[in-house]
C-alpha cells in the first residue's frame, strides 16, 4: 500500500500539496513523527526560503541521522521540491556556504544569468532522459518556478531534465530512489499533479 507523507518542518505552504495528494491516497501523513515516517513509502520534501533556513529547519524537527537511514539504506521514495530539492546536495552558497544533506553529490549555487533574479514564472523542461516520474509529460511542458539558485550536479547523468532561463540548469534530478525538483509541481496545475502522480506510483 502507498503511504505518503509530508515533512511538516514549517517551511511554506503545504496546502496545494496536500490537495493534490490526497485527490491521488486518502492514507497521506503531514508529520515529522520517527512513526509516521517509519510506516510511510513516498516522503515529500517542500522547500520556502533559503537554503540555510530550511536546513535549520529540517534539524530542529527531524533526527536527520534517522532520516538517511530510512532514504539511504531502507530506500523509501523521496521528492524534494524547490528548495527541498537544493538541500539534498552536499552543500549551498546561499548567505555563506551551507552543508546539506548530501543525498545527491554537487552543489548549489546563484544562477549565473543576465536574466531579472528571481525566476518566477512559468517555463518549459528540456527532458533528458526518461524517468517514470515523467510518464505522460511531454518535453517542453511548462511548470512554474520561483528561485534564485540552481543545483550544480557532479554527476551529469543524474539529470533528468532541465530548464533555461538565460543558462541551463537542472530542474529535475534523479538518483535511486531519490528525486529533487526545482520547480512547483503543486502550483504547476495539470502537469505538476501528473507528476505527483507519477512519483506516488514509484514502485520498488
Amino acid at each position: 500500500m502507498i503511504k505518503p507523507l509530508i515533512l511538516n518542518i514549517d517551511s511554506g505552504n503545504i496546502l496545494s500539496l496536500k490537495n493534490i495528494i490526497l485527490k491521488k491516497n486518502s492514507e497521506l501523513k503531514i508529520s515529522c513523527d520517527e512513526n509516521d515516517i517509519e510506516n510511510s513509502t513516498h516522503i515529500f520534501l517542500p522547500g520556502v526560503g533559503s537554503y540555510p533556513d530550511v536546513m535549520e529547519k529540517i534539524k530542529k524537527n527531524l533526527d536527520i541521522n534517522f532520516l538517511k537511514k530510512k532514504i539511504l539504506k531502507d530506500r523509501l521514495f523521496f521528492l524534494g521540491i524547490c528548495v527541498g530539492m537544493q538541500i539534498l546536495s552536499n552543500y549551498g552558497n546561499e548567505n555563506g556556504e551551507h552543508k546539506g544533506l548530501s543525498f545527491i553529490d554537487g552543489s548549489v549555487e546563484k544562477i549565473s544569468t543576465k536574466n531579472i533574479l528571481p525566476h518566477v514564472g512559468w517555463n518549459s523542461l528540456k527532458i533528458k532522459s526518461n524517468n517514470q516520474i515523467l510518464n505522460g509529460i511531454r518535453d517542453n511542458t511548462d511548470f512554474y518556478f520561483t528561485h534564485s539558485y540552481s543545483f550544480n550536479l557532479k554527476n551529469k547523468s543524474q539529470e533528468i531534465a532541465n530548464t533555461n532561463y538565460g543558462v541551463e540548469f537542472p530542474s529535475l534530478i534523479n538518483k535511486d530512489n531519490i528525486y529533487g525538483v526545482q520547480f512547483h509541481p503543486e502550483k504547476s496545475q495539470i502537469a505538476g499533479e501528473k507528476l505527483i502522480e507519477n512519483f506516488l506510483n514509484l514502485k520498488k
